[in-house]
């Protein structure tokens, strides 16, 4: 049986073992660096079963926010192309610091959205939405033309005619204006009580690794055959950190 051609998709990933990757990635239950399962901790307010279904989803694709969504290659584009891209996407880029960080619900979900608290912290935080749009723009040439039926699925939460054009245009209808920085955490129960609870919650635990975050590189990241994403390449900015594929927890120790 043939496997499923990868996706592949450029995210900021919380550096490893920094304060945001390593309360994160066990809250996800899954390692974005090696694609191995982590034990959840627990959180008031659902029992872990709950967790676990509410979890799931984000835990897929790993600790991370997106730059560019994902894509299937197109023919005739390789996979070391792809990553000598983001090498030169990132050659005279430097380190930023990310705004503080709080929990918020979007929509049906809870992520960690910028807070900025003062006139530095905006032009981080305009920093990084930029960097979204440059990286959207960048790495559309390496990107397949979705099909009708990932289109279709799009379309079934209800798109507006902006966010239509730039599905069309772009393979995603969330990028430019409709874009925001965001590291997804799980879902929120459909009840508004649990809901408000599991939020505080959420903000508590996370509460240590909400401050001193930068962003340092790029992280190319690919599906394997269930469709979970993995990291496959770190391109960083300059600072003396070096790039390299990702083999194991202690690449980056």
């Amino acid at each position: 049986m043939k496997q499923p051609s990868p996706r592949y998709a450029v995210y900021y990933v919380p550096e490893r073992d920094s304060l945001l990757e390593r309360l994160g990635s066990p809250l996800l239950g899954r390692d974005i660096y090696t694609g191995g399962f982590l034990m959840r901790p627990g959180l008031g307010g659902v029992s872990p079963d709950e967790q676990f279904l509410l979890t799931h989803d984000a835990g897929r694709y790993g600790l991370h926010a997106t730059l560019k969504p994902p894509f299937f290659l197109k023919p005739g584009v390789s996979e070391e192309k792809l990553i000598q891209a983001a090498e030169r996407f990132t050659r005279e880029r430097r380190p930023y610091p990310l705004p503080v960080l709080g929990v918020d619900r979007i929509g049906s979900f809870f992520a960690l959205t910028m807070h900025p608290q003062t006139e530095a912290e905006m032009e981080d935080a305009e920093k990084a939405r930029l960097m979204a749009r440059e990286a959207v723009q960048f790495f559309d040439n390496f990107r397949a033309h979705p099909s009708d039926e990932e289109l279709d699925r799009r379309r079934k939460k209800g798109l507006t005619s902006l966010q239509e054009k730039y599905l069309l245009m772009w393979g995603h209808p969330y990028v430019f204006d409709e874009f925001r920085f965001h590291i997804t955490l799980m879902d929120a129960p459909q009840d508004p009580a649990p809901a408000v609870l599991l939020q505080t919650n959420l903000q508590r635990y996370m509460a240590p690794a909400l401050e001193d975050n930068r962003m340092e590189a790029i992280f190319i990241c690919r599906s394997d055959s269930e469709g979970d994403f993995t990291v496959l390449h770190r391109s960083g900015f300059r600072t003396g950190f070096y790039s390299s594929r990702v083999a194991s927890r202690s690449a980056f120790a």
